[in-house]
């Protein structure tokens, strides 16, 4: 029992051990044959095997994934990372295992391609491979920007690379590569004032707003090649509201702040002795404001951006970090950007978080006291520094008073433009009181350190006084100018004006005012030309007023000094105007062609201007004298560099015999104009190379070779702020000098039946031994036989032709192929002939191919009935039937069946008269003598094709005749052989097809006749008579003679009807109507000018007429034509009749008499004033119109500075802002004037100073010439725009300067 036992449980051991057996070794065949696809991924992204991935960074990590099994479990799976066959004494990079084995990391070492391999080993089964896949790499020389994420953004989703993004006051950074040694690289910053960085360590600190590059130079131990790398860097700009803060240098990154206008915003720009960047190519900024639940963008800094009458921030000058408010009351959201991540709402960086400034721009709310002149008008709502539409909110009508009373007819108010408009003298008082609902409002809005703050109502005194003055305080001219001075006066009197000038030897002045520049005023004062106005009756002195005359002498010509300027971008040049005469300011006007690649700043005195250089490209700057319209040209350069260069073919080789040879560089970007370039060879006793030539995106070289030998050649910009470079290696090969071929003749078979064509081979040795060249191998006429490029000839087809073998050095060979052609088969075409006895016959033969060599034999089977020559030529010897043998030299043979006949004697036909219809065709079939003649070929013809037309029936001498018309015809047939002749007699009978009648359509009144006739206009027709019927005869009716007569008013069809029953028929459209009684015209004379057009339109009566359509005619098309529309043309001098005329037959008309005149061609623009200048917000007519007179040209005027000044239809200019402008008058034939505009502006029009305080106003766009004065010097004085205050209270200063007044409202407080 126990030995049972014992066997039963080895029993089951053993199968246990099988079981399990069986299942790991089934478990290790489905591991085996069932692995799953891998591939790599690099963040996210999968990689392509086939294609390379740029490596920018030091460590680049890639992630192996799979379809099914992850593969990471270390006791099952091998993971291996690999590259291979890269040089171990310079590798490009190493892969090690990352923190799981599906993950790789690699490290940059050096440039280059390498293939990253992964491959998954199964190590429960021999490590056998389950799965491999590569990955290639190019490691691209880089900064490295993944080290930190807080710093190194993405300016924008769709950049490619990171960029360095900083704030000034940030910490230094130390700058990595993705390879090679930081300290061993050359660093540099494009802009030192944004960025410095260490020339060795890489250490970048952050010194102002803005946007630059660092560029990395870097050479690798043992190599001759450099690697550079740039990284692009964006300083945040920050922001000051207080001076203290600016000059202490602390910034924020948001602001609240309330300001009053012309105070101003600090940015933490930096600006150095060298600078030659503008502010706006740091820094931008965008405005918004409040529109009720929306934040609106109402103006931005951008080049052609939105620009808003609003709020303005204008920096003192180009290079300053001092920005000027100019803004009407209210709040703004500003945003400020650095250059280059602000582009519009929609494409904007989230790098970072722009710098905020909520800005509250206060109202100048006060009690004001002002003097104005009759005439004047005081804008209260420019006072309060209030947009119209916001004063009308936010206050209630203000009330005028006169001692008390109405005050209407001394000053008004203008509710649309909110200004109070001087009429008569008196003192006007004006109350100013806010709407309740706006009391909260205007607080806001008053400075919380203002005295009225808090304060809703405001008093205003106004005292109105005469006005007498001349429309300029100060003028320049020129010798030989005159200029026409004119008085303005407000006020009533008889009195007398008078003129004079202070020294007529200089100035001359007639009683009109008009002034002459006699000859120059240089080392001597101003002349004063006064006006007075004495009173008739006492005589006795009103009103004078004075003007500064300053003459110069006459620029008659000048030179520009330079006239060709070449610059880089941001650098500026000062050009010259070389004037003899010595003049303060220079007639000149300066203009650019193209702003975007250059702008031009012309001096005070025009004699020099300040091109800077904005953008690549050639612009012309053109300078023109306004005393005699001589223009200079300068032409500027703006260079563009290279950023980027690569030889065309980086490895070259050629033979030394070749003298000259081209190399090219290509370059972006392609518009690069500073394509000078250093061409350098390693080794000149090889090679030398020179600069040739270029054009866009290449440059080429001429090399010239002198011995056999390997060189580097490099190239490299004369100008390169990108330190580029590009290298090749070029081979100098030895050439060969001679050549010998076998064989020099050859005989070759072309192919035949199953025989291919037959090729041999042309054998060639070169000297001297070891040479190398290429050989090219041609063939005279491939079409007999052609050659490889290894020497084997094939024939094609039979002849002679010559197989030429030439060497790149031009070593020339040949060899003689001649060609044969065996024939394959040969057969006749036709196969059968029939011939006339006595005939002569060249059969047709078809040999295969057809250019067969064979030698053919020729045989006839019975010579009695035809014999064959030596040259296959076949005479026909009697009526019979045999064959004749043709066989070629190859044993091919063919058959020609001959039959010989006898020729016609004669020939008849059946019928020799026939009658059809037309449209009928019968059949004439010959009948010949004898039956079985051999040539049955007949002529057919009719005698008239329009009755009847023949055609020969295909392949049969019959003929098929078709009955055409009409009528009567001869069928005539005539046998080609003897001439024998038959003819056949053929009637055709046609019926009408067509029948008309005149007229189709007429306008008839009721009870009215007329008669329609009928033709039938078949011309062969049988029967050509009509019936007539009405289709409706109460509208009308028709007699048997076609007499029709109208009933009632409507439409009816008159029908004339063939009678010979084929239908045809013709409809006279009669419409009985109501006709017009009377026709009108909208004018019956007029005047137009040749090419010109007028419309002239008409009225029918009466209104109900049942035709209203008419007819426009001229009585000579000569001088005026008219369309259908009415619309007249002129086009010569003269009187034409233009009649209009009623379509219904009633005969109505009306007639225009038009005369034409030729148009008055302008000869000129005149131009009142070359000069003019207004205030900012002014309006001012521009002085220019058309000459003469009486032309009727158009006058078309525009402004070159819409932002400066606008000028409408009737000339009329509007003064936007402070600047220069100038405004032209166009005709419509070309001619042109123009006026040069000044728009000035006082630099503050509100001032608030304490007792004692110094404040310095200044008109903007002017410095000399300017008058001063206080309207109460009791409060405050002012000397050449120095304001000194005295006592409390208001006063206001005034500028005036050339006739242009100009105020400020000051505020003097007590200590």
């Amino acid at each position: 029992m126990k030995k049972i036992r014992k066997y039963l449980r080895i029993k089951y051991m053993v199968l246990a051990v099988l079981i399990l057996t069986v299942g790991f070794t089934a478990y290790l065949g489905i591991r085996s044959y069932a692995a799953d696809e891998i591939y790599i991924e690099i963040d996210g992204a999968r990689v392509d095997p086939q294609v390379a991935v740029n490596m920018t960074n030091s460590i680049l990590q890639l992630n192996m994934k799979t379809t099914g099994t992850a593969y990471d479990d270390t006791n099952l799976y091998e993971v291996d990372w690999s590259i291979e066959n890269q040089d171990a004494t310079n590798p490009v990079a190493k892969v090690e295992k990352g923190s799981s084995q599906t993950i790789g990391l690699v490290t940059a070492l050096s440039p280059g391609e390498v293939t990253v391999t992964v491959t998954v080993k199964d190590k429960l089964n021999g490590y056998a491979t389950l799965a491999t896949t590569t990955c290639k790499i190019d490691v691209v020389f880089s900064i490295d920007t993944t080290v930190d994420d807080s710093i190194f953004k993405y300016i924008y989703d769709d950049d490619t690379a990171r960029s360095l993004v900083l704030y000034a006051d940030d910490s230094d950074i130390d700058l990595k590569l993705n390879f090679g040694d930081a300290s061993n690289t050359q660093w540099t910053s494009n802009n030192t004032e944004i960025v410095t960085v260490g020339q060795r360590t890489g250490k970048a600190s952050p010194v102002g707003a803005g946007h630059t590059t660092i560029t990395a130079t870097y050479t690798q131990t043992g190599s001759t090649s450099t690697q550079t790398a740039t990284l692009d860097v964006y300083v945040i700009p920050r922001v000051a509201d207080k001076v203290s803060d600016y000059e202490g240098n602390v910034f924020y990154k948001s602001i609240t702040a309330g300001h009053d206008r012309g105070d101003y915003l600090y940015l933490d720009t930096f600006f150095g002795q060298n600078n030659t960047e503008p502010l706006g190519d740091k820094v931008c900024w965008v405005i918004k404001k409040d529109e009720g639940s929306n934040r609106r963008v109402i103006a931005n800094s951008l080049p052609d951006g939105i620009r808003s009458d609003l709020i303005s921030l204008e920096p003192l000058n180009s290079q300053s970090s001092t920005l000027a408010i100019e803004a009407k009351a209210g709040v703004y959201y500003i945003e400020f950007y650095t250059v280059g991540t602000y582009e519009s709402e929609k494409r904007k960086t989230e790098a970072y978080s722009p710098t905020v400034v909520k800005l509250t721009v206060y109202a100048d709310f006060d009690n004001y006291e002002e003097t104005l002149q009759v005439g004047d008008a005081y804008d209260i709502s420019a006072a309060f520094n209030l947009t119209v539409s916001d004063f009308i909110t936010y206050f209630s009508t203000p009330v005028l008073t006169y001692g008390g009373g109405d005050a209407t007819n001394y000053a008004t108010y203008n509710s649309t433009t909110t200004a109070v408009e001087a009429k008569n003298t008196a003192v006007i008082n004006a109350k100013v009181a806010a709407k309740s609902a706006m009391i909260s409002t205007i607080k806001s809005l008053t400075n919380p350190a203002s005295a009225v703050y808090g304060d809703s109502t405001f008093n205003l005194k106004l005292n109105i006084i005469d006005s007498f003055q001349i429309d300029r305080s100060s003028v320049i001219i020129y010798q030989g100018q005159t200029l026409q001075l004119n008085t303005v006066y407000t006020g009533s009197t008889n009195g007398t004006i008078t003129w004079t000038s202070s020294d007529n030897k200089y100035v001359t002045v007639d009683e009109t005012g008009k002034i002459y520049g006699v000859k120059a005023t240089t080392g001597q004062p101003d002349i004063v030309v006064t006006v007075s106005l004495t009173d008739n009756d006492t005589g006795a002195l009103i009103k004078r007023a004075t003007c500064s005359v300053k003459v110069e002498p006459t620029v008659s010509d000048f030179n520009v000094v330079p006239d060709k300027l070449s610059l880089k971008i941001g650098d500026n040049a000062t050009v010259k105007a070389e004037i003899k005469q010595p003049v303060s300011i220079a007639p000149l006007v300066w203009t650019v062609e193209n702003s975007d690649i250059a702008t031009v700043e012309p001096a005070a005195d025009n004699k020099s201007a300040v091109i800077t250089a904005k953008k690549g490209g050639e612009t012309k700057i053109a300078v023109m004298n306004t005393a005699n319209n001589q223009t200079k040209w300068i032409t500027v350069t703006v260079l563009i560099p290279i950023d980027n260069i690569q030889f065309a073919q980086p490895i070259i080789s050629s033979k030394l015999y070749l003298e000259n040879k081209t190399v090219r560089v290509n370059f972006t970007p392609k518009e690069a104009n500073a394509t000078e370039m250093l061409w350098t060879s390693s080794d000149t006793s090889i090679l030398t190379i020179e600069d040739k030539s270029g054009g866009e995106g290449y440059r080429d070289a001429l090399v010239t070779m002198k011995k056999p030998g390997t060189v580097t050649l490099t190239c490299a910009p004369v100008y390169n702020p990108y330190t580029v470079m590009a290298m090749c290696t070029y081979t100098v090969e030895t050439s060969a000098t001679g050549m010998t071929i076998n064989p020099t003749e050859m005989t070759l078979n072309a192919a035949y039946g199953t025989h291919a064509a037959e090729t041999k081979q042309i054998e060639y040795v070169l000297t001297p031994e070891g040479c190398s060249t290429s050989m090219t191998w041609t063939s005279a006429d491939s079409s007999i036989a052609t050659v490889d490029n290894l020497g084997r000839v094939t024939a094609k087809k039979a002849g002679s032709t010559y197989i030429t073998v030439q060497t790149e050095e031009n070593i020339l060979k040949q060899c003689k192929v001649t060609v044969l052609q065996p024939c394959t088969s040969v057969s006749f075409s036709p196969a059968t002939v029939t011939l006339k006895s006595g005939e002569v016959y060249t059969p047709g033969l078809k040999p295969i191919p057809a250019d067969t060599t064979d030698t053919l034999t020729w045989k006839s089977f019975n010579g009695k009935v035809a014999t064959v020559d030596k040259d296959g030529k076949i005479t026909a010897a009697k009526s019979g039937n045999t064959f004749v043998q043709v066989q070629t030299s190859s044993g091919t043979m063919a058959l020609l069946e001959v039959i010989v006949r006898d020729p016609v004697k004669g020939v008849s036909i059946a019928e020799e008269e026939k009658t059809i219809n037309k449209g009928d065709q019968f059949t004439i079939s010959p009948i010949f003598t004898p039956a079985e003649a051999y040539n049955k070929n007949m002529t057919w013809t009719s005698s008239n094709p329009a009755v009847a037309t023949v055609k020969t029936a295909e392949g049969t001498p019959n003929v098929v005749v078709t009955g055409i018309s009409g009528g009567t015809t001869v069928i005539r047939g005539v046998t080609e052989e003897g001439g024998y002749t038959v003819v056949c007699m053929v009637t055709v009978i046609e019926k009408a097809t067509t029948v008309t009648v005149s007229p189709t359509t007429k306008y008839l009144q009721v009870g009215k006749s007329f008669r329609v006739s009928a033709v039938v206009s078949t011309p062969t027709a049988t029967n050509k008579k009509v019936t007539w019927s009405s289709s409706n005869k109460k509208k009308a009716t028709v007699s048997s003679s076609g007499k029709v007569k109208g009933k009632k008013l409507g439409t009816v069809y008159i029908t004339a009807k063939a009678k010979d029953g084929s239908g045809a028929y013709a409809r006279c459209k009669v419409r009985v109507i109501r006709k017009v009684t009377k026709i009108r015209l909208n004018k019956y004379t007029a005047t137009l000018l040749v090419g010109k057009t007028l419309k002239l339109k008409k009225y029918i009566s009466p209104k109900n007429a049942t035709v209203k359509s008419v007819t426009w005619s001229s009585s000579d098309n000569t001088i005026a034509t008219v369309d259908a529309s009415g619309r007249v043309s002129g086009l010569s001098e003269g009187l034409v009749k233009i009649r209009v005329r009623a379509k219904d037959g009633s005969n109505k008309s009306a007639v225009c008499l038009i005369t034409v005149r030729e148009p008055v061609e302008a000869t000129g623009v005149s131009v009142a004033n070359n000069e003019l200048i207004v205030a900012k917000g002014r309006k001012i007519q521009c002085g220019i119109s058309i000459s003469p007179a009486n032309s009727t040209d158009k006058l078309k005027y525009f402004s070159d500075n819409t932002y400066v000044a606008t000028v409408n239809k009737y000339g009329q200019i509007t003064a936007l802002r402070t600047g220069q402008a100038t405004i032209y008058g166009q005709t419509s034939n070309g001619k042109l004037g123009y006026t040069e505009l000044l728009v000035v502006g006082m630099n503050r029009t509100t001032l608030k100073m304490r007792q004692y305080d110094v404040e310095t106003l200044s008109v903007n766009e002017i410095s000399t010439g300017v008058t001063w004065f206080s309207s109460n010097p009791l409060v405050a004085t002012v000397s050449n725009g120095r304001v000194v205050g005295k006592t409390p209270g208001t006063t206001t200063i005034y500028a005036t300067v050339r006739g242009v007044k100009l105020s400020c409202r000051v505020k003097i407080t007590k200590i």
